[in-house]
Order: C-alpha cells, then structure tokens, then sequence
C-alpha cells in the first residue's frame, strides 16, 4: 500500500507532503520528499487554508498518488482539519477516491485548547508582567508586546474594511450594523465601531481623552470631569430635533470625520473615533464572538511609476485583524489606481492571512459578464484562492431601515441577477442562510447577509488560529525581553550587593577592632589589691592574738617542764595554740573577706565593659545586646581553696642557753610574734598562709573566668550579623530583590518553555 502523508500547521498555514512508496506486497520505502516540480509543491511554498485547497489537493492526490489499488493518507494536523480531509474523500466523486483510507498520525492541539493554554500560561506570568512595569523604566518593545498579546487573545475580531475613497466601505458598516452612523464619504480619520447595550462615543481631543454616552435625546460627558463644554455644545447643536440616539450618532460623526467636517476641529482629534452601538440588526450580533468594525482608506504618495500605498497607525498596529479589501469593479480594473496584490502582500503580520477576504461593493450595478470578469488575471494567479463577495449595501441598508420590501426596477434586477451566485468561495459550502433573513428576499439579494456569515465562518472556524499564533508570538517575545531585562537588573543588583558587602563588612571590621580594642584598654582589676584590703581588715585580729602570745607561751612553757626537749614540746604546744585560736578561728571569715573583694572587683571590671558597650547599642541588633546581656550578667562561682595548717615557728637561737625561765618564755614570744606578723617585706606566716595564698588561688579562678568572658565576648563580635551597618537595610532590601527576581525568572522561563513547545514551530521542512 503506498502512503501520502499531509502535515498542515494551521497556526501557520503551511503544507507539506511526503510519499512512501511500496517495495513489495507488505512494506513501502521511508518517507521520501516531493520533486520540486511536483504539482503539490504549488500548495508547500505558499500560505493556505487547508479546508480551502483540500478538494485540489484530493484532485492531484488521485490524479498522481493513488495509482495503486489502495492509498493510505496519514495526515499530521489538528482533529478538525483531519475531520475536514475526512469529508472531503468521502464526498469525492472521482472512483480512485472509494481506495483511500484516512489515518492520523499526529495531532496538533485545537485552537480553542491551544488558546485556553496560551492565556493560562500568561495567567502565570502576568504578576511578573506588572511588578516589571510598576517598579522598573519600562522597555518599550515589551510594553508593546506586552499590549500586542492582550489585544490578540481578546475575544474582539477586528474586521478591517480596506480600500480607497469612495467605494461604500462605510455604506458597508452600516448595512452590517443596521443603522446609518457613519457619513458615506469621510476625512480620512479612521473609527471603529464596536458592539455595545448602549450608544458611546470616545475620542482624543487636544491630548484629553473624552467619553460621551447617548441616550434617548441625552448626551453625558463620562470622561474628563472639566470638558470643553464649548467643544461638546457645537459637537451636540441641534440634537434635540434627533428622534433617537441613532441620529444623534449619525449628526456627532458628520461633524467629526466627514468630508465636509470642520478642519478647525478635525485636526484637534488624535488618533481614531471609536463608537459602541448595538448590533441588533446584524447576524454578528452574538455572545460568543465580538466583533469590531474598522474603517480605513488606503492612500497614495502620487509617484506615478511606483507609488506607495500608506495606511492610518490603526492598520499598521493591528495584531489579529481580518483584512476585507472593499473596491468596485471600475477601481478593480485600473491597476495604475489600485494595486489589489500590493495591498495585500503589504499587510504585516497582524492580519488574518491567508484568510483575505474582497469584497465588491455597488454590485447591483453590474450585469452577470461583469461580474464573471472582474477580477483581473494578475489578481487570480497572484493571490491563491482568493475568498470574493458582491454586495449591494446601500440597497441593504434600506431594506433594514425601511423595511422596505418594495419591488421597483433596482430591486427587481437584483433579485434576478442574483449577485450571491457570484461569490467566490474556495471550499465546499451549501448555501448558508439564516432565520433571521428568512423571508427578505431583498435583503439577502444584497449579499450583505452572506458576507456576514462568513464572518460568522470565519470567527467559528479560523480566528483562535491567528489568535494562538500571534498571541504566542507576541507573549514569548515579550517574555524573551523581560526575561533579558530582569536579568539585567538582577546582576546590577547583584553587583551593587557584592560591593555594599564588601563595605559592611570593611565598616563591621572597623567597628569591631574599635569596640574589642577599647574593652581591651579597659583596665582590668588589680586583684593583689584584695590581700591587702582585707590584710588590713584582719591586722587588729593578728595585734590582738600576738598580744596575747606571752601569756600563750609562759602556760604552755610551764605545762611542758624544763627538760630537754622542752623547747620542742614548747613550738608543738604553741603551734596548736595559734592554729585553734588564730587560723582556725578566723580562717572562714579571711575567705568569706576575700571572695567578697574579689568578686566585687571582676563586676566592678565588667561593669565599666558594660557601662562602654552600651555606648554602642545604637549599633548592635537585639539578638547581640541580648547575647552580650546574657555573658555580662555571668557571675564566676568560685570553688573553695583551703588554707594550710600554721606552721610551726622554730627560733633560731636555743633558749635554752639563756638563764630564767622568764627569759626564755620573753624571749621565745618575741621570736614567735615576729615570724607570725608581717615585718618588711616578710608578709608573716599568718598573712601568708590565711590571706596571701588564698587570694593568689581565688585570683587564679577569677582570672581564668575574666579572660574566658572575653573570649567569648571577641567571639560574639567576629560574627558579620553582630554589627549593624548603615548598609544593613541595602543589602538586605537589595537580597530580597534579587531573590525575588530569581524566582520571577525562574517562573518566566519556565513558562516560556511551555510556550515554546505549545504550538508547531513557524518553519517546517
């Protein structure tokens, strides 16, 4: 079996075909491309609409491919143009065409699913969309594509009339709305008339933005709230004699962009008039599709070997408008005047090509050979399956207007001539007809209703594709740029963060050497200066045992005896006597003194540490005073030292050499006194032994404790978030930003991944 395969991109409107060709009975060779001189290639290089050119692509299928005794079409499209390719063989009359079997190998997704996800993704990005255009100088080329996107994907149509002067584009308007607003010949301002409940005009005046709703005989400036009221009373003069708002529009809209307008007041407008009226007369009337009328005409530069064709800004700026190029036969036929091809090939991307659309106005003014050959040949060979309509709008108008059924002469040709049958439209299509027109036989002799159905056509079947694909294109391109800028902006940012850090912490470094280096000048305390103070406290205590001593020692000297050893057994007795009565009795209180100094000497130190660091505070956050509260209200726990045993006092010289025991016991006492009491430099056991070695002990732990205080209050401050700095609330401000902008690029580029992959690309094989 030989396969033909069909892929068509409607979101491009390109074609391409591939053929694999049998080998045996039960294999065909690889997909193999057409020769250039393939009659297929005339639909592969040129814009299309699949269901417009299916019935010749089935001609030359059956003329060229199906040769063999069965084809299999394996078509790579959306679902409903499979659908279309589906009814096309089964309706084919050719015999070849009953062999053809349909299979599709590839789905691209419908417009209303792909638009669904296009205006979903931009529901993810849309935030990131406003915080770029409320915080940073907005780059243009994404405002505008920005602004492109949302007008694409609305769900307005725009339908832009084209054509030169003269040739009823405005008479056509009209006739589709019911309701003659717009003056038949104009000054070239462009309007567009919108589908509305009420009656509105808007226009730019002298740069201010004016908005007037009509109703009954009653006009109300909505917008601004100080109108030009001499501007609005010449604008509105006489529209009392109005019957309705119609006429009001229609008188408005002659002062305004007729010919015969005041120039004075014309060229203070900017830009366009848009005018809102219900569309009640018309089969465009409806809630699922909005459409939009644009009035244009094409000028010309007057260069008579080349001229240029220039449109209003409204045209150039449209991004999914379907162009309706309006002319009459006689504007047709003169190329030199009219250049059809080049209006259209002009056309940018905006517009809904290749689905153009030409109408004939002032048809009823033709015989049937004129309208069998008004379309140049350089029109029907250049501008592929070209979609035509006749219409007579002025007659339709009338007939909407006056209900005027009446068959005079005009009327009567037109029945007869039908124009309708003339139309030229590129698909199969059975005659379309509508309840509403059911019964105007004239009305629907006018050829406005069939062109209104195409719309309808149009607005069902072809507009969400140009909708996906520009909508897409204008999204990711301005997602692309945003995603460029924001990245700009995060690495300014990311820069100016690097170098405020480095001068925080150059500041912090600063500050904290200040700080530590003015602790360390700190003096710290003199810790000897407690055996003093409280060897002063004791001395009386001392005086008072050492005056005491003579009698100490005659009564143990006479409890010992005068022998031998007795001078011996005399320090062992006199030993115990100062241990009981001196060390032992006073030993608790020396260290309970002693501690006392001591500590209140450290949080005398720390004291005057806290009393500086609170000069700081203004620079320190709360969780580092909080932290450098906690080490400063440390209290050191010292643990108890204990204090010797008196040593036993030996004189030098043996008493027992000298003569009376009274001289002995004087002597000895002397002696015992002397090495007990503090002489010169000699601090005395007592002293020694009670108060100097224990606060040599006590002073140890103290200075231990001192030094780990500080050590930790050096290590509070070597952290980078212990110092405020004046470039705190940047950086931090400058953090959050960049943060933020990751996460907004991160969001933005994950959306643009999905954009990317949602649609067929633009260029295939």
């Amino acid at each position: 079996m030989k396969r033909f395969e069909i892929s068509y991109n409607p979101y491009n409107n390109r074609i391409h075909f591939r053929v694999a060709i049998p080998i045996d009975e039960e294999n065909v060779s690889d997909w193999r491309e057409l020769q250039a001189e393939s009659g297929f290639m005339e639909f592969q290089n040129e814009e299309c609409v699949f269901e417009n050119i299916v019935d010749k692509i089935l001609r030359l299928v059956n003329c060229y491919i199906n040769t063999t005794e069965s084809l299999e079409i394996v078509f790579k499209g959306t679902t409903e143009d499979f659908e279309v390719l589906q009814n096309a063989v089964y309706s084919c009359m050719v015999p070849n065409a009953r062999k053809i079997t349909c299979t599709h190998a590839d789905v691209y997704l419908s417009s209303n699913t792909a638009l669904e996800r296009i205006t979903r993704a931009f529901s993810k990005v849309e935030k990131d969309f406003n915080y770029y255009f409320s915080t940073y100088p907005n780059n243009n080329e994404i405002n505008e594509n920005y602004l492109k996107y949302k007008e694409t994907v609305k769900p307005e149509i725009p339908v832009c009339f084209i054509g030169v002067s003269g040739v009823e584009k405005a008479n056509i308007i009209n006739a589709f709305i019911g309701m003659g607003i717009l003056p038949s010949q104009t000054n070239g301002i462009s309007t567009i008339i919108r589908n509305s409940n009420e009656y509105r005009i808007e226009f730019n005046y002298l740069n201010v933005f004016y908005v007037i709703t009509i109703e009954g005989k009653h006009y109300s400036v909505k917008t601004p709230l100080a109108p030009d009221n001499e501007m609005i009373s010449a604008l509105f003069f006489g529209c009392d004699s109005c019957t309705d708002e119609k006429e009001i529009v229609n008188l408005v809209l002659a002062r305004m962009i007729s010919k015969n307008a005041e120039e004075e007041f014309t060229s203070k407008l900017n830009g366009c008039v848009f005018i809102y009226v219900p569309f009640h007369e018309s089969l465009l009337n409806t809630s699922e599709k909005y459409f939009s009328f644009i009035d244009t005409t094409v000028q010309f530069l007057g260069e008579e070997d080349d001229f240029g064709i220039v449109y209003d800004d409204i045209i150039l700026n449209q991004t999914n408008a379907l162009p309706i190029v309006v002319a009459t036969r006689d504007v047709l036929i003169s190329d030199e005047l009219f250049d059809l091809k080049r209006v259209i090939d002009e056309m940018g991307p905006g517009f809904a090509r290749p689905n153009n659309i030409i109408t004939l106005s002032k048809a009823d003014e033709l015989v049937s050979s004129q309208m069998k050959n008004d379309i140049p040949d350089i029109i029907r060979e250049g501008i592929a399956n070209p979609t035509i309509f006749y219409v007579s709008p002025e007659i339709a108008l009338k007939t909407i207007q006056d209900n005027n059924n009446e068959i005079n002469k005009t009327n009567k040709a037109l029945l007869r001539l039908n124009i309708s049958q003339y139309n030229v439209i590129p698909r199969n299509q059975n005659t379309l007809r509508s309840v509403k027109y059911e019964g105007n036989k004239l009305l629907y002799a006018s050829g406005i209703p069939s062109l209104e159905l195409e719309l309808n056509y149009y607005a069902t079947h072809f507009a969400d594709y140009k909708k996906c694909a520009n909508g897409q294109h204008y999204l990711l391109d301005a997602i692309n740029k945003l995603v460029l800028e924001l990245k700009k902006i995060k690495v300014q940012f990311e820069n100016e963060l690097r170098l405020d850090n480095i001068k925080r912490k150059e500041e912090q470094r600063a500050i904290r050497s200040e700080i530590l280096g003015s602790i360390g000048r700190i003096q710290k305390p003199n810790l000897n200066l407690a055996y003093e103070n409280v060897s002063l406290k004791f001395k009386p205590v001392l005086d008072e045992y050492c005056a005491g001593v003579p009698n100490a020692v005659r009564s143990c000297w006479k409890r010992v005896g005068n022998r031998p050893n007795d001078v011996d057994n005399l320090a062992k007795e006199m030993r115990k006597h100062c241990q009981e009565n001196l060390y032992d009795r006073n030993s608790d209180s020396i260290k309970s003194a002693l501690q006392v100094e001591l500590l209140r000497m450290t949080s005398d130190y720390f004291k005057a540490i806290e009393t500086y660091l609170k000069t700081n505070y203004d620079i320190l956050p709360n969780d580092t005073k909080k932290a450098l509260q906690a080490l400063l209200d440390k209290e050191p726990r010292l643990v108890d030292v204990k204090i010797e045993p008196c040593v036993e006092i030996s004189i030098n010289n043996p008493i027992y050499l000298l003569g009376s025991d009274e001289s002995k016991i004087t002597y000895y006492s002397a002696g015992f006194e002397d090495q007990l009491k503090p002489n010169g430099k000699r601090l005395g056991h007592f002293f020694k032994q009670c108060i100097f070695d224990p606060t040599a002990e006590y002073s140890k732990q103290l200075n231990r404790w001192i030094e780990l205080r500080l050590s930790e209050i050096s290590k509070l401050f070597d952290s980078d978030q212990i110092i405020l700095s004046r470039y705190d609330d940047r950086i931090e401000e400058l953090e959050d930003a960049v943060d933020d902008l990751e996460g907004r690029i991160d969001n933005l580029t994950k959306v643009q991944v999905l954009l990317s992959e949602l649609l067929p690309p633009k260029k295939e094989r």
